[in-house]
């Protein structure tokens, strides 16, 4: 038996409403996620297919059966806009889902936006897409470069240490150059002294002395 327009119609209807149906579970699933660990991205693509599927059919629903009760002489008037109506109200329906999904997209990559700021975001973002082999190795990989940045970490120690040894030792050593020097410097000034002190005993006695020499030449003439 041969369907009549009208159950092609309501077949139809009843297909776009289960459509309808489905993407008001999806989006209201979708923004009860809250926590951003939870991956949405497999979610957001099926919401994303089932809104355009939504929005072609019921376009291609309208235009075929403006077009059909057009030519059906058995369609009233009435029932046929009584119809159309009820594929209209689904058009407008795709357009608030379409605009309630880009909302939150909009409000997702903002989001992320926001959080980019923050130090390793970026790094529990990848993360979240990783299976259990992936996350096991990703964390062995940390692990092997955080024992590699000890290792630096303990060479560059050691070699402070070392520098420090040398140091102290080299400083040591200028310590007791300094106090051999204090000694000397001591010692020359004590000569110096001792040498001055002669010196000026001598120019003393040589004064009396050319004293001496004048006065007899001057007894002798």
């Amino acid at each position: 038996k041969l369907m009549s327009v009208s159950d092609y119609f309501q077949r139809d209807y009843n297909e776009l409403k289960q459509i309808e149906t489905n993407i008001e579970a999806d989006l209201k699933q979708r923004k009860e996620i809250t926590s951003s660990s939870e991956n949405t991205v497999r979610l957001e693509q099926q919401i994303f297919k089932q809104i355009d599927s939504f929005g072609k059919k019921v376009n291609e629903a309208l235009k075929g059966y403006k077009m059909k009760y057009s030519k059906d002489p058995n369609m009233g008037e009435n029932e046929a806009n009584r119809r159309i109506n009820l594929l209209n109200e689904l058009q407008k329906s795709h357009q608030i889902q379409k605009k309630a999904y880009d909302q939150l997209i909009n409000d997702k990559y903002q989001y992320k936006y926001d959080m980019s700021k923050y130090e390793g975001y970026h790094e529990r973002e990848d993360m979240q897409n990783m299976d259990t082999r992936q996350l096991m190795d990703t964390h062995k990989n940390k692990l092997k470069n955080q024992d590699e940045q000890l290792g630096e970490l303990v060479g560059v120690t050691k070699q402070g240490n070392k520098i420090a040894t040398d140091l102290q030792e080299n400083l040591g050593k200028q310590n007791v150059k300094l106090e051999n020097l204090d000694k000397d410097i001591e010692k020359t000034e004590g000569q110096m002294v001792s040498t001055r002190t002669k010196f000026e005993e001598f120019i003393d006695k040589s004064n009396f002395c050319c004293l001496y020499i004048f006065i007899f030449i001057e007894l002798a003439a």
